[in-house]
């Protein structure tokens, strides 16, 4: 059984994977709880914030994110998944050609209006990278992203499958 206590109070129990429940002793009467606490503001157009009276800048999050390595694939029911090393709210990445790469989301985004940040390069070659490198939307979808990694070097500009890429999702 877990305990959470302050002090020698009991607030919340719980035994094995049952819901914790609260002590009877606790009292959250409007009297002891700060008024001004509420949930956080999670609409998209203003930003959470941590509570009413904050009023510092808002609290973005980022929405999805995943580091994967687009020179490696499996094949999956005739699409070529890349191996993610690490991710938050990414089914899958695919790719769809040489440099052209689709991010699926775990849980649409609440538009297409998100913003977008990533890394490109050659996963554990130190300096050895000495591509100017750059990522361009393709689609934005609730649902995915795809979007080109492509590299310029000696006045051309190439599709290529780095084999470390980062995306992040922000909204």
């Amino acid at each position: 059984m877990a305990t959470l206590s302050l002090g020698n109070q009991t607030i919340f129990t719980q035994s094995g994977s049952d819901a914790p429940v609260m002590d009877t002793n606790v009292n959250l009467s409007s009297a002891n709880i700060k008024t001004s606490f509420n949930s956080l503001d999670t609409t998209a157009s203003q930003g959470p914030t941590t509570d009413l009276t904050n009023t510092s800048l808002p609290i973005f999050a980022c929405r999805a994110w995943v580091h994967f390595n687009g020179g490696e694939v499996t094949s999956v029911n005739s699409e070529d998944h890349c191996t993610i090393r690490a991710s938050g709210n990414i089914s899958k990445v695919v790719r769809n050609a040489t440099g052209l790469f689709t991010i699926y989301f775990d849980t649409p985004m609440p538009d297409t209006n998100y913003a977008i940040s990533h890394h490109i390069g050659v996963f554990n070659q130190g300096d050895q990278d000495g591509a100017v490198t750059s990522a361009r939307c393709y689609t934005a979808d609730v649902n995915f992203y795809k979007a080109t990694v492509n590299y310029s070097a000696g006045g051309s500009n190439n599709f290529y499958n780095y084999t470390s890429i980062s995306f992040m999702f922000f909204r």
